[in-house]
């Protein structure tokens, strides 16, 4: 395996109870986490981990990803010792269990020797702290820090002592085998952005107070009774993702879920996901009324599809609208849950303060879902503010 400092920090670490690795993006600290864990389960037959993240997807595109790669880069995967159906692998003796913790009853019940949360920023302290209390001998924590939360506070008072907790903070520059693309980009996104960079660059403790949105619900599935859908599209293509959502009112609540977030798409390709999605040529499109071909194209297609509505204000007004509603986000919409918390306000270069615009980053879900909200409430409605589609 390739290992960069953050795997040996880790490893020197040795049984310390206590192991947060926090750091910017690209860091290795996840890659770096789990090759210790193969490691430790190859070679201390027996053993029992758990590898956890806030929801299922969650864990399924990220650490439980991450962690078969690396098996099968190494050529050590075998397809006998891996239950799917339970979410296990096994080495030997040794066991790696993988579960989502976005309800504390699934962090209750059998011990465990070793424990690793992904994403613990997610999570709440109460479910963490039960996670750890049934931890045997260690607990491994990877998070970008994009504010303070309970490991800067709780967990510095509950484990004070050096013998008890061990801090690994990194960067990219701790990863020589980040790829040059990916550094760019990454380098590129923090000039524009202060705390991006300050958070996903440097590794170091953001701030979330300029954040547009209020607390989000996660939910399993979107409701079956509701009073209307529509279905919104934000168009990407080499840098920036083509993103599809669908939005659903329900009893005074708004509920979303993600359906395309991926970058290279041509208009054939949406019209072919669209349709492996479910939609059906009746069902309400609002799409970026900046990209009139693709509308027209996809509308040719046989699509019940317009442009969204637009004009002087369009998006302070469509901020202001959707505030006004408690939102719910599929667990399966990690892409939408990601921009939901990061989206934010700007601020001045000079004083430091925010402003009333919001970051020209994490809105490849926001504005469809503007776009979708500001047309449905609008309907029927005069619209001379939001100018014409």
């Amino acid at each position: 395996m390739n290992h960069t400092d953050v795997f040996w920090k880790i490893l020197n670490a040795k049984d310390i109870p206590i192991i947060v690795l926090e750091g910017g993006s690209g860091s290795s600290k996840t890659i770096s986490g789990l090759q210790r864990i193969i490691r430790r389960s190859i070679k201390n037959q027996g053993t029992i981990t758990s590898i956890v993240s806030e929801t299922l997807p969650q864990l399924k595109k990220g650490a439980e990803r991450d962690f078969f790669n690396i098996l099968n880069e190494e050529n050590i995967y075998n397809e006998k010792y891996h239950d799917k159906s339970n979410r296990i692998y096994e080495f030997g003796k040794s066991k790696v269990e993988f579960f989502s913790a976005d309800n504390i009853l699934n962090a209750l019940g059998a011990r465990r020797d070793y424990l690793y949360i992904n994403e613990a920023i997610r999570i709440n302290w109460a479910t963490a702290f039960t996670l750890m209390r049934y931890t045997n001998i260690q607990s491994i924590i990877d998070f970008n820090p994009s504010f303070e939360f309970w490991a800067h506070n709780e967990l510095r008072n509950t484990f004070s002592s050096e013998s008890e907790l061990k801090w690994i903070h990194s960067t990219h520059k701790d990863n020589p085998f980040l790829p040059k693309m990916q550094r760019k980009l990454l380098l590129k996104r923090g000039e524009i952005d202060e705390n991006f960079r300050k958070v996903y660059v440097e590794g170091l403790v953001g701030s979330n107070e300029g954040r547009i949105f209020p607390t989000e619900k996660l939910i399993d599935i979107m409701p079956e009774n509701y009073k209307w859908k529509i279905f919104e599209i934000d168009f990407g293509f080499t840098n920036d993702p083509s993103t599809l959502i669908e939005t659903r009112y329900s009893e005074g609540e708004l509920f979303h879920d993600e359906h395309i977030y991926r970058t290279g798409l041509t208009n054939s390709d949406i019209n072919s996901l669209m349709k492996q999605s479910g939609l059906t040529s009746s069902d309400e499109i609002v799409a970026d009324s900046a990209e009139p071909k693709s509308i027209e194209d996809l509308r040719r297609m046989g699509w019940n599809i317009r442009g969204a509505i637009k004009g002087k204000d369009s998006v302070m007004q469509g901020i202001d609208l959707i505030k006004q509603y408690k939102h719910n986000i599929t667990k399966r919409s990690t892409n939408l849950i990601k921009e939901w918390r990061n989206y934010s306000w700007a601020k001045d270069k000079i004083t430091g303060e925010n402003i009333n615009t919001p970051i020209d980053l994490y809105n490849h879900c926001i504005d469809p879902i503007r776009y979708g909200c500001t047309y449905k409430f609008q309907v029927g409605k005069p619209t001379r503010s939001f100018g014409s589609y």
